[in-house]
């Protein structure tokens, strides 16, 4: 029977006859066949991923898939011989079981199949800004998020992410131990670079971010080099007492030349590896700290890179002409070629109960305003939302040097957000006021995913189906894509067209449930 629909993220739906030799569907589901002979699936989150060899007619359901949980781990040395080590292949030991549990449906097509999105309220697309904290001065702080650095007060914007509403999760050093200075050519701002320990305005600053509801906080590690371990447990406490903290980015750089930079308490390196120097994997569980950038795609290559070379599979994947949004080309390249794109996943066997979440490349400090406003175009933004992508980015927007495209200097010598990158800031505003694209902190992100994940889809005789959030924790926004309204019960809703369908959304109550009826919605039977 051969593949009639595949369901990837986001409600988008490919229909044969199909382009691609193989596709990776993540969670999502397909359909084989049609009518009395058909069989389906969709939303198996208890599972490892999904993949369709279109040509082969055969459906894949990984139980485990070492691509949908990259990892890798940076020993740190500075002699020279330090290689990053993967360990995304899963550790078993004698007398495991790994079960999984999905539903298949066989013998005739859904009646109403509701697309759970990946983001509430009705966008159609994620971006994730995450800010790393190395090399950064206080004034560039200030113009990147206030718009110039005479602005003190979160209040006062006049520019930047804060004027903008454009929400982030920003990384902090707590410390800076050796004061080490800023790198970057002809930096603005000569000194140490910023941490909160060292700068009580910095830290006054940071706390305005926080009180704006809009900026994640998280550490940076604790230091730009290693820590003692009872200085990260301090560190972790404030963060967790202040701020809430949950996430983290590694300051940490297995250099091409061998040696490690950085630090070792970094959760691809030691924080994880019980008995070395570096190992806090502990604290982070004490303080509540368990989302975690990974980094193995960028250690991996490019993306283009391992669909060219493909050296996790046993043919490479020919690369073909691609047209996707400039700052998230690459991520449309490896879609169209079946490269697993995981968005969260966890690693017992290296890293605890820790999530991950990842980038797959960084962007660049040294990037020019024109760029910024190129590969940030409104075309590549409705482009982007038009492909229901979901893109978390590696940037570095305050970085001090002064080749950072993000920021310029005034006549008065002060430090002002550049022009056209606070215009790359306003039009991603304009598109999150039109309902477009969901832009999250991380914190925010995973914790709808992970409640996504707990809300299951059953079947019922008539057709109708029932959706039932056993997460145990409101969904505010919960939403979904049908083909046409549907009526809903159980919760008041709302809803709005878009190019994929009819978009719903609504709170979605702890242990609750909702049933879609295949009968059309009020507001469809009055119309027709």
């Amino acid at each position: 029977v051969p593949a009639s629909e595949l369901y990837v993220r986001n409600g988008i739906t490919y229909i044969a006859p199909f382009v691609q030799a193989e596709y990776w569907l993540d969670r999502e589901g397909a359909r084989f066949g049609a009518g009395p002979r058909s069989f389906w699936l969709y939303h198996v989150p208890d599972t490892s991923s999904l993949q369709v060899d279109p040509s082969a007619r055969q459906l894949w359901i990984n139980l485990d898939y070492f691509m949908d949980h990259p990892s890798v781990r940076i020993p740190f040395r500075q002699d020279g011989t330090a290689r990053w080590h993967d360990a995304s292949q899963r550790v078993c030991k004698a007398g495991e079981t790994l079960r999984r549990r999905f539903t298949l449906h066989a013998g005739s097509e859904p009646a109403v199949l509701p697309r759970l999105l990946l983001q509430p309220r009705g966008f159609l697309a994620t971006f994730v800004w995450t800010e790393h904290a190395c090399h950064t001065a206080f004034p560039v702080h200030r113009a990147l998020y206030y718009g110039h650095s005479d602005v003190s007060l979160a209040i006062d914007a006049v520019g930047g992410f804060i004027h903008h509403g454009i929400p982030i999760t920003k990384s902090v050093h707590y410390s800076n131990d050796t004061q080490m200075a800023i790198v970057g050519e002809g930096a603005c701002c000569a000194g140490p670079m910023a941490a909160l320990e060292l700068d009580s305005a910095f830290a006054k600053f940071v706390q305005d971010l926080a009180g704006t509801g809009q900026v994640e906080i998280c550490l940076h590690c604790r230091d730009p080099q290693s820590s003692q371990r009872d200085n990260v447990a301090s560190a972790l406490k404030h963060m967790h007492e202040q701020f809430g903290c949950v996430s983290w980015i590694d300051h940490i750089w297995c250099r091409p030349d061998g040696n490690v930079s950085g630090s070792r308490d970094a959760f691809s390196s030691e924080a994880y590896v019980a008995g070395t120097p570096g190992f806090v994997g502990d604290l982070f569980e004490q303080y509540g700290v368990r989302y975690f950038w990974n980094n193995a795609y960028e250690y991996w290559g490019s993306l283009q890179a391992i669909c060219e070379s493909a050296p996790y599979c046993d043919t490479p994947i020919p690369i073909a002409t691609t047209h996707g949004p400039g700052f998230a080309a690459h991520v449309v390249t490896a879609i169209r070629h079946g490269l697993p794109l995981p968005l969260l996943w966890q690693t017992p066997w290296v890293s605890g109960s820790a999530y991950s979440w990842p980038t797959y490349l960084c962007e660049p400090g040294g990037r020019s305003a024109a760029e910024w406003d190129q590969l940030y175009s409104d075309e590549v933004l409705q482009a982007f939302a038009d492909d229901g992508l979901i893109y978390l980015a590696h940037a570095y927007p305050t970085w001090a040097g002064n080749q950072n495209g993000c920021w310029q200097t005034d006549a008065a010598g002060g430090i002002q957000i550049h022009s056209r990158f606070d215009g790359v800031l306003a039009r991603m505003a304009r598109f999150q006021t039109e309902n477009k694209i969901w832009f999250a902190t991380v914190r925010n992100a995973v914790d709808y995913w992970r409640k996504r994940a707990q809300v299951s889809l059953q079947v019922t005789p008539n057709g109708s189906v029932e959706l039932t959030n056993h997460s145990g924790e409101n969904i505010s926004g919960f939403a979904l894509l049908l083909p046409e309204r549907r009526a809903l019960q159980g919760v008041p809703a709302n809803w709005k067209t878009c190019p994929r369908g009819e978009v719903c959304w609504f709170d979605f109550p702890p242990h609750a449930s909702v049933t879609l009826s295949v009968e059309p919605s009020v507001q469809e039977r009055r119309a027709a």
